[in-house]
């Protein structure tokens, strides 16, 4: 699975791809500065989104404002330093994903534990910086 994070629309191979980005959904699509996770990966981050954020849809239109994104990027941070290193029930409980996940988990977390937490980590990072710039970060369901 592709858990890179993409920052150019350029980059994209089809339109499977999560967008992320600074402000509310403006209606516009595929924007030059937003950040682009393949959709089934960004599924290992986005427990997390919808623990601190219940209206949360992974198919929907999403505008997280500053003071919940700021819970959302701190425990991302958290998972992000010790994901590979937990047992696959902690990891289900700290990703917030419901146990239909878990044989998945297991799997994807023991062959790309690295990459699942450099890109959670990089989410953290960008979406910070997002905050900075604007008071909300949008992301764009399937």
């Amino acid at each position: 699975m592709d858990y890179r994070i993409h920052r150019s629309k350029d980059e994209l191979t089809s339109t499977g791809y999560m967008e992320i980005g600074p402000g509310k959904y403006s209606g516009v699509h595929w924007q030059d500065g937003f950040l682009f996770v393949w959709g089934d990966a960004f599924s290992m981050a986005e427990g997390i989104v919808a623990k601190h954020f219940p209206d949360y849809d992974h198919f929907a239109m999403n505008d997280i404002p500053k003071a919940i994104g700021e819970r959302i990027i701190a425990n991302w941070l958290e998972v992000g330093r010790g994901l590979s290193s937990m047992s696959p029930e902690e990891a289900l409980f700290e990703l917030n994903l419901n146990a239909s996940h878990s044989g998945r988990l297991h799997d994807e977390v023991a062959a790309h534990g690295a990459d699942i937490e450099e890109m959670i980590r990089t989410l953290a990072t960008e979406c910070a910086g997002f905050y900075e710039k604007d008071d909300w970060v949008c992301i764009l369901g399937m």
